[in-house]
C-alpha cells in the first residue's frame, strides 16, 4: 500500500501595511484590529517617520510595505505630502484617513487608493486595504 507524502506548504506572508497617525490611541486601536486580521503592521507616529521608513526601505532594499495607511493632517509633514512623494518613486497604494476636511474628490485626485473619513469601522479601513491590496497585485500580474 502506498503511503500518502505529507506535504509542507511555505506559509502565506501577510500583508504588511505601514501604519501613520499621530494619534496614539488611534494607531493603538487601528494597528490592533489590522494585526488582529492578519496584517503585518509597522507603526510611525507622523509624516517624517513615515518618509524615514519608506527611505530607509528603498536604500537599504528592506521589504517595502504593501500598502500604506496614513493620516492626511499630522505635524510636519502632511499624508498628502508624503502621498505625491511616493508617487514619483513606487506604486504602493496608500489610503489617506482625515477628519473630513478635504473633499474626497481632491484626494483621489492626489494619487490615494481610497479616503476614509474620520470615524469610520474598521470594516471599512479592512476593506480599502485588501481591495487597494488586491488591485496593486492585478497590476503587477499585467
Amino acid at each position: 500500500m502506498i503511503q500518502p507524502v505529507p506535504v509542507m506548504l511555505a506559509p502565506r506572508r501577510s500583508a504588511r501595511v505601514l501604519l501613520a497617525d499621530d494619534d496614539d490611541e488611534l494607531r493603538a486601536l487601528l494597528a490592533f484590529g489590522l494585526r488582529w486580521h492578519g496584517f503585518e503592521v509597522v507603526e510611525v507616529v507622523d509624516g517624517d517617520e513615515l518618509y524615514a521608513h519608506l527611505g530607509a526601505c528603498l536604500l537599504e532594499g528592506s521589504r517595502q510595505p504593501d500598502v500604506i495607511v496614513s493620516d492626511l493632517r499630522m505635524p510636519g509633514v502632511s499624508g498628502l505630502e508624503v502621498l505625491g512623494s511616493v508617487r514619483r518613486v513606487k506604486d504602493i497604494p496608500f489610503i489617506l484617513m482625515t477628519g473630513g476636511h478635504e473633499t474626497r474628490a481632491e484626494v483621489l485626485r492626489s494619487g490615494a487608493a481610497a479616503m476614509l473619513e474620520k470615524p469610520f469601522d474598521l470594516a471599512d479601513l479592512l476593506d480599502a486595504v485588501n481591495e487597494s491590496i488586491a488591485t496593486s497585485r492585478r497590476k503587477r500580474a499585467d
